[in-house]
């Protein structure tokens, strides 16, 4: 069994779930091939952290970045939560596997910004992650309210300003289009308060444009 068989045995599980698969069939695999401890060992780790990984877009799941935010804790940390608006019209229109290029490309904006890889801001100790769906998180550590604030308006900036390419099907012809999109954000000292925070961003937001003239 290869690794990858590993990794897409687990995914779906919970994180003791996963680390039960994966220890089980490693031991097989060891027994049957007389595994070195060693190659064990680091064949244990490769395949644990396929498992805390996101297999569409790269960057860590739910359950890795929770152990990652735990693991790198410091006494002051602020998340950051993301989600995607209007992102159910992109499916519609476009189909899923425009809006799961949409959801790689949103991704790999965030991490790189985040990880200091863009000019708009550096965030060296920044750990991203998706969390489900179109919803992404952030964890800072060591940064305050209003450092994560900042950066949650300049990765907003990023993400609005990337052009994405997409195309799609009109009266038998084929269509190219480019779109952008856009994010709505919170800030928090932790998931559920930068969660809450986004939704009430949304809130005002729709409240803004629906206000009368």
């Amino acid at each position: 069994m290869k690794l990858e068989d590993l990794h897409n045995k687990a995914e779906g599980l919970g994180e003791v779930e996963q680390l039960k698969v994966v220890i089980l069939e490693l031991g097989q695999i060891a027994e049957e091939r007389g595994v070195e401890v060693e190659e064990l060992k680091e064949a244990l780790e490769e395949a644990i952290e396929q498992a805390r990984k996101d297999s569409l877009t790269g960057i860590l799941n739910r359950g890795g970045f929770e152990m990652e935010v735990e693991r790198r804790k410091q006494s002051k940390t602020s998340i950051i939560f993301i989600d995607v608006d209007d992102f159910k019209s992109i499916n519609d229109t476009y189909g899923h596997d425009v809006g799961d290029r949409v959801l790689q490309i949103i991704a790999r904006v965030i991490d790189k910004v985040a990880r200091a890889g863009d000019e708009l801001v550096r965030l060296p100790e920044a750990i991203t992650g998706r969390i489900g769906g179109d919803e992404f998180a952030i964890a800072l550590p060591g940064a305050d309210e209003k450092g994560a604030e900042e950066a949650l308006r300049k990765i907003v900036k990023a993400v609005e300003y990337t052009p994405i390419e997409v195309e799609r099907e009109v009266d038998g012809e084929i269509i190219k289009e480019v779109i952008f999109m856009k994010i709505s954000g919170g800030v928090g000292e932790s998931m559920g308060g930068a969660d809450e925070e986004m939704y009430e961003e949304k809130k005002r937001r729709r409240e803004e444009e629906n206000a009368p003239e």
